[in-house]
C-alpha cells in the first residue's frame, strides 16, 4: 500500500500525508470541514471567499510541520537543548502529535465558523471546547488511535487547543517544550494557524495585503528566551518562539498582514452585516436559539444545511427567521449609516452608542443595529529577537512598526435599507447636537 500521498494545495502546493494521517482526515468530523466556510458569509462581499476550514486545516498541518522542522534542527536546538531535555526520539514524537493536532484543530467550528460563535453557544462553550471533546470522544478518538506510530489524546488536545482551554489537570501538566510545541500550532504570533489564514484568506478574497514572505519567516523561526520586558504569566514564557535578526522584517510584515486583513476583510461592513442577519436567523432558527453541543448533533450540522434552511425561510414568511433569511438571499441587507470619526471622539466618549440611541428613538430600536468592538492596541504581541552577539531582545524595543498604536476594533451603525436616506438626511442636520447631548449626559454621570 502506498505510505505517501500527495493532495495539491493551492496556496502550499502539495501537502504530504502518510497513510495513517490520510484515514484520519477521513474521519466524519474532519471531512465535516468540508462544508464550514473559512470565512462565514465573506462570499457575499468577495465571491472568491468560498474556501473551508478543510482545506486550511491541510495547510496548517504543512506549515506547522515546516516551522517545527526548522526549529528542531540540531544546530537551532542546541542553544536550548539542555533547558528542554528532549531527545531525537521524543522530538519525532511530539513532530508526530503536532500533525495530528494540526488536522483535529478546527473540528469543533460551527457552521460559518465563529459568525456566531459567540452569542449562540450555551454559556463557558467555545469551538475549542467541542473540538476538545472531538479529541477524546467518537470518531475522531478512534482515527487518533490509530495512528502508527502512536500518539496520546492527551498530547493531541494539550497541542491543539490554546492553554485556556485546557483542563486545570492538562494546564498543570503542560512543559515547556510541550508549551512550545502547542505554540507552533496557536501561537498568537508565529503560530501556524494565523500564518495559513492570512495567506489563504488573502488568496481566496484577491487581496493582497494578507501576503508576506513565509518561507523567509520560517526559516529564521527560533525557540529563544522571552525578552526581559515580556510580562505573561505562562509557563512557556520563559522559552517562546521568536526570530533572528534578519527575520524581523519579515514578522514585522507578518503582524501588519494581520491588521490590514482585519481592517479590509475581516472588519467589512457589509460583511459584518450579513454575520448578524446570519446570527439573527440562526437564532430564530434553532432550538432554544442556541447550537447543541454533543458530539451527534455538531457532527450532523454543518453550512449546506443551514443554507437550505435560509433559502425555505426566504420564501415562506411563516417560518422561523424569514426576514433575516430573505435580506440576505435579496441583499436588502440593513446599511450603514454612521461611523465614528476621530473628530466624533473628541466630542463625547461613544459616539457610537450616542448615535445608535438617537436612531433608535427616532426609527424604532427593531430598525437600527450596532456592531461594536472596542479592541486597540499594538498591531502584535511582543516575541523575543535574537540580536548578533547572542544577545536577546524584545522585539517592541528593536522594531518601530511594532510600536505603533493602530485601532483593531470597528463601530457601526446600520438601519433598514428602506429608512436610510432618512437616517443619513436626520444624521446630517443633527449629527453635532446629538454627540454633544450624549457628552453633557457623561458629564452629569461623571458628578454624580
Amino acid at each position: 500500500m502506498k505510505e505517501s500521498h500527495e493532495i495539491r494545495d493551492a496556496i502550499h502546493g502539495f501537502v504530504r500525508l502518510t497513510t495513517r494521517e490520510r484515514r484520519l482526515i477521513d474521519s466524519p468530523a474532519i471531512q465535516r470541514l468540508r462544508h464550514v466556510h473559512q470565512l462565514a458569509t465573506t462570499y457575499m462581499v468577495y465571491p472568491g471567499a468560498t474556501h473551508s476550514r478543510f482545506e486550511h486545516s491541510l495547510g496548517v498541518a504543512d506549515l506547522a510541520t515546516r516551522i517545527f522542522d526548522v526549529v528542531v534542527r540540531e544546530d537551532n536546538l542546541r542553544p536550548v537543548q539542555d533547558r528542554l531535555g528532549m531527545d531525537r526520539e521524543a522530538i519525532e514524537y511530539w513532530g508526530r502529535v503536532l500533525r495530528v493536532a494540526a488536522l483535529c484543530h478546527d473540528t469543533g467550528h460551527l457552521p460559518f465558523s465563529h459568525a456566531a460563535e459567540f452569542e449562540l453557544l450555551p454559556s463557558g462553550w467555545n469551538h475549542e471546547l467541542i473540538t476538545r471533546a472531538l479529541i477524546y470522544e467518537g470518531p475522531l478518538a478512534d482515527g487518533i488511535q490509530m495512528m502508527s506510530p502512536p500518539v496520546t489524546l492527551q498530547d493531541v488536545a494539550k497541542v491543539a487547543l490554546s492553554p485556556d482551554n485546557l483542563s486545570p489537570e492538562e494546564a498543570e501538566s503542560l512543559t515547556d517544550w510541550e508549551a512550545i510545541v502547542s505554540e507552533i500550532l496557536t501561537g498568537s504570533v508565529f503560530g501556524a494557524d494565523r500564518m495559513d489564514y492570512l495567506l489563504r484568506d488573502s488568496h481566496h478574497t484577491g487581496v493582497e495585503y494578507g501576503r508576506f514572505d513565509q518561507h523567509r519567516l520560517i526559516d529564521t523561526i527560533r525557540i529563544l528566551p522571552a525578552p526581559p520586558a515580556d510580562d505573561r504569566q505562562k509557563r512557556s514564557s520563559e522559552l517562546t518562539l521568536g526570530v533572528e535578526a534578519g527575520g524581523l522584517q519579515t514578522a514585522e510584515s507578518l503582524l501588519l498582514a494581520r491588521y490590514f486583513m482585519f481592517k479590509q476583510v475581516y472588519y467589512h461592513r457589509v460583511r459584518r452585516i450579513y454575520d448578524l442577519h446570519l446570527m439573527d436567523f440562526l437564532k430564530a432558527w434553532l432550538p432554544g436559539g442556541r447550537f447543541a453541543t454533543d458530539i451527534a448533533s455538531h457532527l450532523a450540522l454543518s453550512d449546506p444545511k443551514v443554507i437550505s434552511a435560509i433559502q425555505d425561510a426566504a420564501a415562506d414568511a411563516e417560518l422561523p427567521g424569514h426576514d433575516a433569511a430573505h435580506r440576505m438571499l435579496t441583499r436588502r441587507h440593513y446599511r450603514r449609516v454612521y461611523e465614528p470619526r476621530p473628530a466624533d471622539m473628541h466630542v463625547t466618549s461613544d459616539p457610537g452608542l450616542a448615535v445608535y440611541e438617537a436612531l433608535c428613538s427616532e426609527l424604532g430600536a427593531e430598525n437600527v443595529k450596532r456592531d461594536v468592538s472596542h479592541d486597540v492596541g499594538g498591531i502584535g504581541s511582543d516575541f523575543p529577537v535574537a540580536l548578533e552577539g547572542g544577545e536577546t531582545a524584545s522585539a517592541l524595543s528593536v522594531s518601530q512598526v511594532l510600536q505603533l498604536q493602530l485601532p483593531m476594533g470597528f463601530d457601526v451603525v446600520y438601519v433598514k435599507p428602506e429608512m436610510a436616506e432618512h437616517a443619513r438626511n436626520y444624521l446630517g442636520v443633527n449629527v453635532n447636537v446629538i454627540l454633544e447631548n450624549h457628552a453633557s449626559m457623561e458629564g452629569k454621570k461623571d458628578e454624580c
